[in-house]
């Protein structure tokens, strides 16, 4: 190969280079601003979780269940977990499944009663 091709592949390469540490840094600004969303609503949860449910372990019930506390749902959810022991079984459930669905809410009491301070 001449010095031409070599010098025009190796631009290539290095503009190609240049092109995937571009998109890394990128993709790690996004991976950074989701890392603190994700920070921002565990320390949310964690607020509001501690001021409720003073028999349970917030930090175990969010790493179990975090996927059923979204903003939306989450005060009604904590309301839920902090009633269990003056509502019926059955009603726990229903409430429980009609905000989550079915998986949310068994995930949600099986993290409850798991992370229950005993």
């Amino acid at each position: 190969m001449s010095a031409a091709v070599i010098g025009v592949l190796v631009g290539i390469v290095g503009a190609a280079a240049g092109v995937v540490g571009a998109v890394s840094f990128v993709g790690s600004g996004r991976e950074d601003a989701a890392a603190v969303a994700e920070a921002q609503a565990e320390a949310e949860f964690l607020g509001v979780c501690q001021a409720q449910l003073h028999d349970i372990d917030c930090g175990c019930l969010w790493r179990d269940a975090r996927p059923a506390f979204l903003p939306d749902a989450r005060d009604e959810v904590i309301t839920l977990i902090a009633d269990r022991k003056t509502m019926p079984l059955r009603v726990q459930r229903i409430r429980t499944e009609r905000l989550l669905g079915p998986e949310l809410a068994k995930m949600v009491w099986g993290a409850a009663y798991y992370c229950g301070r005993r």
